[in-house]
């Protein structure tokens, strides 16, 4: 059989988000080995989508310092 994992990244909002590496090892089993495979670091340039109504964040004050939620949302779809 195959497996397949899909991802999807919802960005919070505009500007550069860093990808890390991505490493991933399996076993073929059509040709009876361990295999890896690797995908390099990327970075993606995120625009603001002047169409969509964004509501103002809810932040919090700790420290000196504002905490507005994630700026990534990784999703599993499967």
């Amino acid at each position: 059989g195959t497996r397949e994992e899909r991802e999807a990244l919802v960005p919070g909002r505009a500007g550069a988000i860093e990808l890390p590496a991505v490493e991933v090892t399996w076993w073929n089993t059509r040709e009876d080995y361990l295999e890896h495979t690797s995908l390099p670091a990327r970075t993606l340039q995120i625009s603001n989508n002047p169409g969509l109504a964004v509501d103002t964040p809810v932040s919090n004050e700790q420290g000196g310092m504002t905490v507005i939620g994630p700026p990534v949302w990784p999703l599993q779809l499967s």
